[in-house]
């Protein structure tokens, strides 16, 4: 991981540095993932757990980062470029034949004022318990289109895509495919005919087991005879 931010660009000129960036961010990361939602909150559980830090990183900093440090840096970052490093690394750690759950959430707490609340389409891996990637769109129908963006991002390869009905899309189905992939879809009442033609070929595929089960039986007789 500190590899791994060791490739984001320093926003800061190079004088009077007194933290390294990545140290700032994987504090940041982790105090973030322990439930911190606020600067000050981030530099709190950094010195709440200073100890554990330094002996976890092998360094012998005196000082965690103040919160207006922390302020000062993330918000120069690169968001884009920080979240397709993160999610690189993290698709790196997923294992052939996982399955990956793609789905839209409305974020409670997110409305603005006169405006509509925010909406996540994210792709969530099963093994990992953990979101692999994640894109804001403006509203649910939108995550047709939207989908198609991590798709281009993420290896699909030997991995299973499960979606709701919504994402039963025939260019969504495409694009697995193209990428080597397989999915798990969804059809309701309101896609009448595909999901006829899954009953369909479901009877079909009954029949012919039966067919070949009688098939069987009867040159078992005839074998006997």
């Amino acid at each position: 991981m500190i590899d791994i931010l060791k490739q984001i660009e320093d926003p800061r000129q190079a004088q009077g540095k007194r933290y390294s960036l990545w140290f700032i961010l994987i504090i940041a990361i982790v105090a973030v993932m322990c439930g911190s939602k606020s600067y000050s909150k981030i530099s709190e559980w950094g010195k709440n757990h200073k100890e554990i830090i330094k002996s976890s990183l092998d360094i012998k900093t005196r000082k965690i980062p103040c919160a207006s440090t922390f302020y000062n840096i993330l918000s120069k970052i690169d968001v884009k470029v920080f979240e397709n490093i993160i999610y690189e690394y993290i698709g790196k750690k997923v294992d052939k034949n996982d399955a990956i759950a793609y789905d839209g959430k409305t974020m409670r707490g997110t409305r603005k004022r006169g405006g509509e609340f925010s909406h996540l389409l994210s792709a969530f891996s099963h093994k990992l318990a953990g979101t692999l990637f994640q894109i804001s769109v403006e509203s649910k129908t939108n995550e047709i289109s939207a989908i198609q963006e991590i798709f281009k991002k993420m290896n699909l390869e030997n991995k299973i895509a499960t979606m709701d009905a919504l994402l039963t899309q025939t260019e969504i189905a495409k694009t697995i495919i193209e990428k080597k992939g397989d999915y798990v879809m969804i059809a309701k009442d309101n896609q009448l005919e595909l999901k006829e033609d899954i009953d369909f070929s479901i009877k079909v595929e009954e029949k012919t087991k039966i067919n070949l089960q009688k098939t069987h039986i009867q040159q078992k007789k005839g074998m006997a005879e």
